[in-house]
């Protein structure tokens, strides 16, 4: 596995020479004390230039997972006010893209060089460069970022290119969900995985059937992960279900290394060297098997699959619906991943659903539409972030949406009598803060099979 990835042993922090390949991986809006009350962090996802100038490129598939395993990767993290975006030629794109939800395949050259005490020079920005996902950075000045010159942005497109991974048809995802699809799934639970998301869909013995992402809080917020969750449960060779290819919602794939010999089924999205490294990782121990965009949405037993029809790698990914019984009977639970309700095709404002995961982590989804609120006793509106994290998730906007369709809200709404609200942060007296989703109301959490031995997943808050 590549030393980005790894959690096990993580190497040294180092920022390699100081240039980069990068390509804009994601982002996020956070509050901020300057003019416009905002402020960006943007990710790229990058090679050392030097090194992949040193290197070939893979010739076949059979050379990827060993070029992989070696390359030098790196993520930087550009924090940027609106007021800088034109400090260098290439912002202003970048923003546009964050603007509009999209997602260019532009490579952009980044010469960095470490700051002093923490000033940056005339035209710099600040620039944090991560040699490890789940360890401190490197702070850094962006001294200059300029496009690749056309050949080099051709090789780098070939180096993470997809191409060479065939679209799973639709008996490859019949068979990885055939488990599920056979099994009643009884209750759900959402593990408290800090800033990131992380789903089990659990039978009545309380073995996890299938996971619906498998995240946790990396990079600036790997401070978040819970240190009490050391494993998750594999005992019945789950697939994982993966939303989308933000680092948040796989992240603890090298937490726990065994999820990397199960079946993922994943959307097919353009990526990075990050996700190409985890890809071949993947595909070296287990199976992977990529969503195409055409891939028709039905009911395998009592899950729901779909992809969003939104732009950009928020808002195309995979959607989940559970209903408590075969094909879409009884009460509904809805997994919409981090993308906002209206690129769900099958989404629509009166929708009744039981549950609901809130998309994004309770993120601003610049669209006020949310689920009515149906307020059994048993519904519950769970947002999965980490105390502390940088992003300030879940936002007011967020939770006053909700509340207003129906969810209330202790913190806007004070006087209502039954309040479905539940925060993976919240770890009241406990190290773990899992919410649990069922059809019922109860006063106690179902017991884990191993009793807690193997897994730290045992539901806390109901």
């Amino acid at each position: 596995m590549n030393k980005l990835l790894r959690f096990d042993r993580p190497p040294e922090t180092t920022m390699g020479n100081g240039r980069y390949y990068a390509r804009f991986s994601q982002a996020e809006v956070f509050p901020a004390p300057v003019e416009g009350g905002i402020a960006y962090t943007w990710l790229f996802e990058a090679f050392d230039a030097d090194w992949f100038d040193d290197n070939s490129e893979p010739v076949n598939t059979d050379f990827f997972e060993s070029y992989y395993e070696r390359a030098e990767l790196f993520l930087l993290e550009l924090h940027i006010q609106p007021m800088e975006v034109r400090r260098f030629e290439p912002l202003p794109s970048i923003e546009q893209e964050v603007l509009e939800d999209d997602e260019g395949d532009e490579w952009l050259i980044f010469e960095a060089a470490p700051s002093r005490d923490g000033m940056l020079g005339e035209g710099e920005l600040g620039l944090t460069v991560y040699s490890n996902l789940y360890q401190p950075g490197i702070e850094t000045s962006a001294k200059d970022i300029r496009r690749a010159d056309a050949s080099v942005q051709a090789k780098l497109r070939r180096v993470v290119s997809t191409d060479h991974i065939p679209d799973a048809s639709e008996n490859d995802i019949d068979g990885a969900l055939a488990g599920v699809e056979n099994t009643q799934i009884d209750w759900a639970v959402v593990y408290d995985v800090g800033q990131g998301n992380a789903i089990g869909f659990c039978n009545v013995q309380g073995s996890v059937q299938a996971y619906v992402d498998l995240g946790g809080g990396t990079l600036q917020n790997a401070h978040t992960y819970p240190s009490a969750l050391q494993k998750f449960c594999f005992t019945k060779s789950p697939p994982i279900i993966l939303s989308h290819w933000d680092f948040d919602h796989w992240s603890s794939a090298s937490r726990d290394k065994q999820s990397l010999t199960m079946a993922w089924v994943a959307p097919r999205q353009s990526v990075g060297p990050t996700h190409a490294a985890l890809m071949t990782a993947i595909m070296s121990s287990g199976r992977l098997l990529l969503v195409p965009k055409t891939l028709q949405a039905r009911w395998r037993g009592q899950l729901y699959l779909e992809i969003c029809t939104g732009r950009g790698r928020n808002h195309s990914g995979i959607a989940l619906t559970l209903s408590e019984v075969q094909k879409g009977g009884g009460n509904l639970i809805l997994f919409p991943g981090d993308a906002r309700y209206s690129c769900l095709p099958s989404f629509n404002s009166t929708n009744k659903y039981s549950s609901v995961v809130a998309p994004h982590h309770g993120g601003d989804m610049r669209n006020h539409t949310a689920p009515c609120g149906v307020l059994q006793r048993c519904s519950r509106l769970a947002y999965s972030s980490g105390r502390g994290n940088s992003y300030g998730h879940p936002a007011f906007i967020t939770r006053q949406d909700h509340d207003k369709a129906g969810w209330p809200d202790p913190s806007i709404t004070m006087r209502a009598s039954h309040y479905p609200i539940r925060e993976t942060q919240n770890r009241v007296s406990r190290p773990l803060g899992h919410v649990f989703l069922g059809w019922t109301n109860r006063t106690t959490a179902p017991a884990l099979p191993c009793g807690g031995g193997f897994c730290q997943l045992q539901a806390q808050q109901l």
